[in-house]
């Protein structure tokens, strides 16, 4: 592909989940196009709204996580006790079917908390210490979408929840393929547009960014350096009173992959041209097409978590160094990426 220097940014809020409860006796019961999952619920709270997370795999491959679908504000009228709901499965993933699939029920508080440590520091769900650029409480839902409203625009940002998945290609000497386990975070849905960031470049007296005569708007804007991306999520942070930063290398490519799990080739398909905007059907057009540079931002089907242009329309930039050899020796829980480097890591692709 093609790699201009136009790269965006996602944005990431570190938070910490709140009390796992016990579940036990999980069973999945195929009813046409939906799969009943019932499961026992031990150490609940009687009327408490809880989110829960299914996820299935292959009797043979434990290993291999096949689905994963969250339910928010899932009410337990006597907190223990037996409960059970439909799966639309069929709608999420056709052809599956529930007697070779073995599933996975996981119950949890309906919130999440970022909790702030001091005005530089903030905890995780995992107790890793992240920098970050202020301080400030929040809470989303994990699975679902939510709005923030920064310099008077909407923002649409999504609640992940965390897992273990596996992270790398075969097709790249820097991409050994390793297990990582993440834990939960919220991520914006979009890219950052040209009308968000440039609300940023009026607020604090910068040079608003080139956009090669594309256009701007609700197109991803382009021409910043990860320095800027760090100042501007500084300032969303400021903003919102939340802490928010660019996410890792792992955690962009945990919400890349959708949650499905299911070895597409991209993010939400196989087929590219579904999902992004890209060389082929973009700047091979030549300058005088209409399609030639970047699109507004959302205009590709979204992957399995709602997000958009996780493959195409610009680079991403993310919070780590780039190592060549960083894939072999990652920590298999919320790696960070190397301690120093000559390069910030890029992701998603033009």
């Amino acid at each position: 592909m093609l790699k201009h220097i136009i790269i965006s940014l996602l944005l990431l809020l570190a938070g910490t989940f709140l009390q796992a409860q016990q579940i036990s006796h999980v069973t999945g019961k195929q009813k046409g196009r939906n799969i009943q999952i019932s499961y026992t619920l031990a150490n609940g709270s009687p009327g408490t709204k809880y989110n829960i997370s299914v996820s299935a795999y292959r009797e043979n491959s434990p290993s291999s996580i096949v689905q994963m679908q969250s339910f928010s504000n899932f009410a337990h009228p006597t907190g223990n006790g037996t409960y059970s709901f439909l799966w639309k499965a069929m709608d999420d993933m056709p052809g599956l079917y529930a007697n070779d699939l073995i599933f996975v029920v996981e119950a949890a508080y309906q919130k999440a908390i970022a909790k702030t440590e001091n005005p530089n520091t903030t905890t995780d769900n995992t107790g890793n210490k992240t920098n970050t650029a202020s301080s400030g409480n929040t809470t989303f839902t994990l699975g679902a979408d939510f709005t923030l409203t920064v310099a008077g625009l909407p923002v649409a940002m999504r609640g992940i929840q965390g897992g273990t998945f596996s992270m790398g290609s075969s097709e790249g000497s820097d991409e050994t393929p390793h297990t990582v386990t993440l834990g939960n975070f919220a991520i914006m849905k979009y890219e950052v547009t040209f009308d968000q960031y440039d609300k940023f470049c009026e607020a604090t007296n910068r040079s608003k960014p080139n956009d090669n005569d594309w256009g701007r708007g609700n197109r991803p804007v382009i021409n910043v350096s990860w320095n800027d991306a760090v100042a501007y999520a500084k300032w969303f942070s400021e903003q919102t009173k939340q802490t928010w930063r660019l996410p890792t290398e792992a955690q962009w490519e945990y919400a890349a992959k959708g949650g499905a799990l299911l070895g597409y080739q991209y993010a939400g398909s196989d087929n590219i041209d579904k999902v992004a905007w890209y060389t082929k059907n973009s700047y091979d057009k030549g300058s005088n097409h209409k399609d030639y540079g970047t699109h507004p931002v959302g205009t590709k089907k979204a992957n399995g978590y709602g997000l958009y242009d996780m493959t195409g329309n610009v680079w991403e930039w993310c919070a780590d160094w780039y190592g060549s050899d960083y894939y072999k020796n990652s920590p298999s829980s919320n790696p960070k990426g190397p301690s120093s480097g000559s390069y910030r890591v890029g992701r998603g692709g033009s």
